[in-house]
Formats: C-alpha cells, sequence, structure tokens
C-alpha cells in the first residue's frame, strides 16, 4: 500500500521510518539497528537495520545459488524485460511516497525529489528494462572453416555501494543495467539513506523480482560495504563515494579474488555533510569573501548555510581543490584560453567541467583538452540516461554508469568458437 507525502512526514516526525534487511533467507539476520537523522532539523525519523559480516555472508551464498540455479539469469530477456517493465508502473503508483522518503532522508526539497529525482529513477529503470532484447553479441569475419561468437554474459554476483546524495536516482544507475542483464544483486545503500532503497526493493518483489536476485543489506560501510568488497564470491563491486573509500576497495579486490571494481569517486567523504569548515578554511587562507557566508540558525538544528562567494581563489587553497558537498563557490580568473585549461586540468579530480562560449570552434577544442568524464558546454550539465557518466584521474576508474557503456561493466566478454 502506497503511502502520502503527507503519511510519510508524519512517520517521521514520530521516528517511526524504517528500513531493514532484504535477504532471501531463512536464518537469523543481525538485530541491531542504527538511528537515522535527518538533515533537515537532525532529528530522528526512525532506524535502520546494522548489518554483520555474517548477513553479507548470508546474502551472497543466496545470490550465488540463484545465479548458478536460479531463475532470474535463465529468464529470456523479453520475461526480465516484462518484469522490469511492472516494477516501474509500481514506481509510478508510489511516486510520492518514494519522493517523500528521499525529501526526510536526504534533506532534498519535496518538489525536486518529485519533479527531478523520482523521474529520472524511473526513466532510467524503463530505458535500461528497453535495452534487454535489443544488445546483440557479434559473429567475428572468419573463415570459411570457423564459426566465432563474441557474446556477453552476466558477470555473476554484483555489490552495488551507494552514496546518500541521490539515492533512488544511484539506486537506479547501478541496479537497472546489473539486473536486467541477468546478474544477483546486492545492494549496500548509504547509512544515511536507505529509506528509498528499502521500498524501491520491496517493490521489485511485488513486481516479481526474485528475492535472492536482488538484496538489500543495510549498515555502516566499514562493515557491510568492505565485507562486500572482501567477499571471496562476490564477482564485482560498483560504487559511488569519496575517493578515499574507493582506494580502499581496490585494496579489497587485491586482497581477495580480484574482483571487478567500478568506482565513480567524487573529491572528499561524503561523509562530511556540514561545510563550515571549508568556509572557514578559505577565509583563513585567504579567499575574499563577496556574498554570503553565514549559517542559518534562524531555520532550527538542520544543515543550513546561505549560498556563499568566495573570489581570488588561488589553486593552493582548500577550496580549490576538494569538493564541498554545499552551496560554496570559488572564482577563480583566468585571461587565457590556456591558462583557462590548465587551471581546470589542475585538479587530481575529473568528474565534470563546465565552460562558456559562443565559439563553436573554441567550444569543440576545449571540451577536447579539459581532463574530465563529462564536458557540458553554455550550461552545467551530466547529460542523460543516453550518455555515460563517470570521471577520469582519481574521480573515476573500470566504467561508466548510464547509457549502453554502463551494461559493459555487469557482463563479461566470450568468445565461442566453433570448427567445421
Amino acid at each position: 500500500m502506497s503511502m502520502t507525502t503527507a503519511q510519510v512526514f508524519e512517520l517521521a516526525s514520530n521516528q517511526q521510518l524504517w528500513a531493514g534487511h532484504l535477504i532471501d533467507t531463512t536464518a537469523p539476520v543481525s538485530e541491531t539497528t542504527l538511528p537515522n537523522y535527518s538533515p533537515i532539523d537532525n532529528t530522528c525519523i526512525g532506524s535502520i537495520a546494522n548489518g554483520s559480516q555474517q548477513d553479507v555472508n548470508t546474502a551472497v551464498a543466496a545470490a550465488r545459488d540463484a545465479f548458478e540455479h536460479g531463475e532470474w539469469r535463465r529468464m529470456s530477456p523479453a520475461e526480465r524485460k516484462a518484469i522490469m517493465q511492472r516494477w516501474c508502473q509500481l514506481m509510478h503508483e508510489h511516486m510520492d511516497e518514494l519522493a517523500a522518503l528521499d525529501c526526510v532522508d536526504a534533506g532534498k526539497p519535496i518538489t525536486e525529489c518529485l519533479n527531478t529525482d523520482l523521474p529520472a529513477t524511473i526513466e532510467t529503470f524503463e530505458w535500461y528494462a528497453e535495452t534487454a532484447d535489443k544488445v546483440f553479441g557479434k559473429v567475428a569475419p572468419t573463415g570459411a572453416d570457423a564459426l566465432g561468437l563474441v557474446v556477453q554474459e552476466p558477470i555473476g554476483v554484483v555489490g552495488a555501494v551507494l552514496p546518500w546524495n541521490f539515492p533512488a536516482q544511484m539506486y537506479a544507475w547501478k541496479v537497472a543495467p546489473a539486473l536486467i542483464t541477468g546478474n544477483s544483486v546486492i545492494v549496500k545503500p548509504a547509512e544515511l539513506t536507505s529509506l528509498s532503497a528499502y521500498r524501491l526493493t520491496q517493490l521489485a518483489y511485488e513486481a516479481g523480482v526474485p528475492k535472492a536476485a536482488l538484496q538489500l543489506v543495510c549498515g555502516l560501510g566499514e562493515e557491510v560495504g568492505a565485507a562486500l568488497g572482501q567477499h571471496m564470491d562476490v564477482d564485482m563491486v560498483s560504487f559511488t563515494g569519496s575517493t578515499e573509500v574507493g582506494r580502499l576497495f581496490l585494496q579489497y579486490s587485491a586482497q581477495s579474488n580480484l574482483k571487478e571494481v567500478v568506482l565513480e569517486c567524487g573529491g572528499k567523504s561524503p561523509q562530511i555533510v556540514k561545510v563550515i569548515s571549508h568556509l572557514n578554511t578559505a577565509k583563513t587562507e585567504g579567499a575574499l569573501l563577496i556574498a554570503g557566508g553565514h549559517i542559518h540558525d534562524e531555520l532550527g538544528s538542520g544543515w543550513y548555510i546561505e549560498p556563499t562567494v568566495f573570489d581570488n581563489v588561488s589553486p593552493d587553497m582548500t577550496l580549490f581543490k576538494e569538493e564541498v558537498f554545499g552551496p560554496l563557490l570559488a572564482v577563480t580568473s583566468f585571461e587565457t584560453e590556456e591558462e583557462a585549461i590548465q587551471l581546470a586540468n589542475q585538479s587530481d579530480y575529473g568528474l565534470a567541467a563546465s565552460f562558456y562560449t559562443q565559439n563553436v570552434h573554441r567550444a569543440f577544442r576545449v571540451a577536447s583538452a579539459i581532463k574530465a568524464g563529462t564536458v557540458s558546454i553554455n550550461g552545467f550539465s551530466e547529460g542523460d540516461i543516453t550518455t555515460p557518466f563517470g570521471g577520469y584521474k582519481q574521480s573515476g576508474f573500470g566504467g561508466r554508469d548510464n547509457g549502453l557503456e554502463a551494461l559493459s561493466q555487469y557482463t563479461q566478454t566470450k568468445t565461442i568458437w566453433l570448427v567445421n
């Protein structure tokens, strides 16, 4: 039964919202919980399950059995497509509820959740559902004495480790392509924002996705995330989050079964959600505050700071080098095109960049020179579901979300060579 936005808000005010494990098992799972605080007013809105390594082991065992012997992988692509389309219809019917969950959990405006995040989430699932029976293998140009087939097969058990900032949308970016290609998926949502992932997974079961093919293990990154990364029977992990934790997943891979790792990393740890230290550091390091810079205490105990602009930000300053999850803008002046490109490429990161020009030749020249996974011209954009999204340098590793390119990171290539 779908909840209205008002009902979600009422449950949040009474500390009754819940996100728990969804594991295909009859065995006991951890009963410990974590309080869930909303960044809107820093009040407790409920709790989430606090998973353990044993919970991960149980989920992986179920996922492996489902992949080797279960129905999801063996369904025809058209059958998986039909189930995902039913899932999308349920998302439409529950859109108000899902948007409200992200609103209270991530502190995002309800209008943004309703008008942007949830429509983009559903669009992602709809788009990947349509790819199920439209992506083909290849026939190699052999001689008459052999037939060479190049086919794509699901990679196996996939761990999807999500960030906190776009809970439902990042769930879709990873789960949709991984699931439609026939994998068994284990989702680890951010401990800060687990509510919509929990509800989306419940709706998946209602649509017909087998429980063992899509499971949810909630909890802390250092427990659940690390256990997924270190597990010998997880075939790949797709992670979005900080560069620091991304490095850990590469270590986990090297220390375990050399599982494939796909990273989309930002500029700093996403666990740091107040930004006052960056504001004070910018002042100390000599940046010129030209607008904003105040905390809105009158709005209550939530994490609010007004839009702030610093000028005279030099490349050696912290504000120039680090990503800030808040409304702090750094302004650095330049005089030539070459200097602008040099400044843009001076960062250790390269997720996305934007620049503005009316000169079409300059547009393509500069876009080609900037070291970033997405370069938008005359406006900020990350592209859409049809275009791959990911970073250069320390912002990304191993693959891309979105587009047909995302399918390749959840599959492996096999050559079948038939001799006549």
